[in-house]
């Protein structure tokens, strides 16, 4: 798991070709307010965002998922969420290959506050559980998540 500022971006050139590529585009968006929710292809088939307006919920009506195929990389435009983090995930609704994703109840879990200009990107089969509430109150967030299938070519 990676936790930045969008700012540092140039730190994690080197990771992969695409997740660089992905970084760019978070950069170059990061203060973009004509930036419409909705589907941009970064790199078709492999990199893909998905620019989302959304509330946050409480704990208790989340879980925690996974992703086996791609890397997620979240970075809050507006607002703050807290995001759960574990190592010990156990799978409660099945893997959906189509989606790319199985979800968990986790009881042993680290959180983190993901505030406006920050990213944290989750490595295919890290577990995470984003959209939670800070503090117990809804808040009405903007975020770019990002979509990303990692190379044989990249330091991974």
């Amino acid at each position: 798991m990676i936790l930045d500022t969008i700012l540092h971006a140039d730190r994690y050139q080197h990771v992969d070709p695409a997740f660089a590529k992905a970084l760019e585009f978070l950069y170059q968006n990061a203060e973009n307010k004509e930036l419409q929710d909705g589907k941009y292809e970064i790199i078709p088939d492999i990199a893909t965002a998905f620019v989302a307006t959304k509330d946050t919920v409480p704990l208790d009506n989340t879980k925690m998922e996974i992703h086996k195929k791609f890397m997620d990389i979240h970075f809050m435009l507006k607002g703050a969420e807290c995001c759960g983090f574990t190592t010990t995930f156990k799978e409660t609704v099945p893997y959906d290959l189509v989606q790319d994703i199985a979800f968990s109840d986790c009881d042993d879990e680290m959180a983190l506050s993901i505030v406006e200009g920050s990213f944290y990107a989750v490595w295919p089969g890290e577990a995470h559980r984003p959209l939670v509430q800070i503090d117990g109150k809804t808040e009405s967030i903007r975020k770019i998540i990002v979509k990303v299938l990692l190379s044989d070519k990249g330091l991974l």
